[in-house]
């Protein structure tokens, strides 16, 4: 194992806290954050994300597009699924990375100059079927939401 044991009790709670935003139910602090983003450059020193990506305050991890969705989302008008499929790319991400921190090996990569992260197993928007299905479920959903209301 890479790191003692409360630093992957936290990992595992990471992991279960963006699993449940992928629900849509949880938004409490990452309890990584807590223990090692102490410091005002956010360098995250100790952290098994900032060492595996080679950069602190979660740069360069989906964690940045999960933010991006859910401004999209709040401000945007974009779907509600917009943001759960992107927390879902953080959790599958912290997953990884929580396999490395026990010992074990990821195909993960470190980011490249152009600041793509990953290939494309962690984008946003990289599985087309998969965001245009939900996508069209989302939309099913909405209009049986909206008979409903029609018939009340």
């Amino acid at each position: 194992m890479r790191y003692n044991e409360e630093t992957i009790a936290a990992l595992e709670e990471a992991v279960a806290i963006w699993t449940e935003r992928v629900m849509g139910v949880n938004y409490r602090e990452c309890p990584l954050c807590v223990l090692f983003n102490t410091d005002e450059d956010a360098e995250c020193l100790g952290c098994p994300v900032a060492d595996k990506v080679g950069f602190g305050g979660c740069q360069h991890t989906p964690y940045m597009g999960s933010l991006e969705a859910r401004l999209a989302v709040r401000y945007d008008g974009a779907p509600a699924w917009t943001y759960r499929r992107a927390a879902a790319l953080e959790r599958d991400f912290l997953r990884d990375v929580l396999d490395w921190a026990k010992g074990g090996e990821t195909p993960m990569i470190k980011p490249d100059k152009t600041k793509q992260f990953w290939g494309d197993r962690y984008i946003l928007g990289a599985n087309k079927a998969e965001d245009r299905a939900a996508e069209l479920a989302l939309r099913a959903l909405m209009e049986i939401v909206a008979k409903q209301k029609g018939k009340e």
